[in-house]
């Protein structure tokens, strides 16, 4: 081999390393083990609103407010003043604030969940309180990068999530029951662009991400671990305030749709021997 194919050839190895390197996908187990979906079993449905972080890590006493929608402002911060760019759309956060994912999470997942649990003779609860992530002691935590092409081009970075492990075993006893259905809302934002001259790179994205796990009292482990999330671009006339009708229906509909997807891809019966 000459050295211009050599060097060709140790570019594309680095390369692929840097890939490799720098990025990951989630791990999803979607195929439910023959154990865990039985009729003997108590099954509990419960949902994890997100932590309101402190800036040296952790997070704060929960206020009440963390299932908000929030504002998410990007850019290259080398290059644009991204604080007085949140700052300036103040009326914008105020108002995408508004929307609560609370009511969404009480009837896409608690009351339609249960509902198709019960219709396959499951002995299942709902548990109508979220859990803050604050008040779970964690065992572990990492992020999670979703590398889609499609994203990555609307949206010029990465979408990453936290995958948090929590200790369930108080939960467990409280409720009495053999495993625990839990989903966790992990991002529910409005997000806004900016390029390096200061101007918007597009209309407002919209996006929502969910993770759906199944743990296994015996063995304090998940069964089955999934993420669904989706992204979607606002139309032109989005910004009309004051309540910004188009963004609120937007950010909304990509919830629901995330929940609907998390449900499918654990209830529907080619993925579950057992019903």
């Amino acid at each position: 081999m000459n050295l211009k194919y050599q060097r060709r050839a140790v570019i594309a190895v680095v390369l692929a390393f840097t890939v490799v390197a720098c990025t990951s996908t989630p791990k999803e187990k979607l195929y439910i083990p023959d154990h865990a979906f039985n009729h003997e079993s108590k099954y509990a449905l419960l949902w994890v609103k997100p932590c309101h972080a402190k800036l040296l890590g952790g997070c704060e006493v929960d206020d009440g407010r963390t299932t908000e929608a929030k504002l998410a402002i990007h850019g290259e911060a080398q290059r644009v003043d991204l604080k007085k760019k949140y700052e300036n759309e103040v009326g914008l956060s105020a108002s995408i604030a508004r929307i609560n994912a609370t009511p969404i999470f009480a009837e896409t997942f608690l009351k339609q969940f249960k509902q198709g649990m019960v219709a396959r003779k499951m002995n299942v609860v709902a548990v109508a309180k979220p859990v803050y992530e604050g008040a779970l002691r964690k065992r572990s935590s990492a992020n999670v990068i979703f590398n889609d092409t499609e994203l990555l081009g609307a949206t010029l970075f990465p979408l990453q999530v936290k995958s948090n492990s929590f200790e369930l075993r108080p939960i467990y006893d409280e409720l009495d029951v053999d495993y625990l259905i839990v989903m966790e809302l992990l991002r529910f934002t409005i997000e806004r662009h900016y390029g390096p001259t200061g101007k918007p790179v597009s209309n407002p994205q919209a996006v929502s991400v969910v993770r759906l796990s199944v743990h296994d009292r015996n063995s304090n482990e998940p069964v089955f671990d999934d993420y669904a999330y989706k992204v979607v671009l606002t139309d032109d006339g989005w910004d009309k305030p004051p309540h910004y009708r188009q963004l609120e229906s937007a950010l909304t509909q990509t919830l629901r749709d995330v929940i609907a997807e998390a449900r499918m891809n654990l209830l529907q019966p080619q993925r579950t021997t057992t019903f």
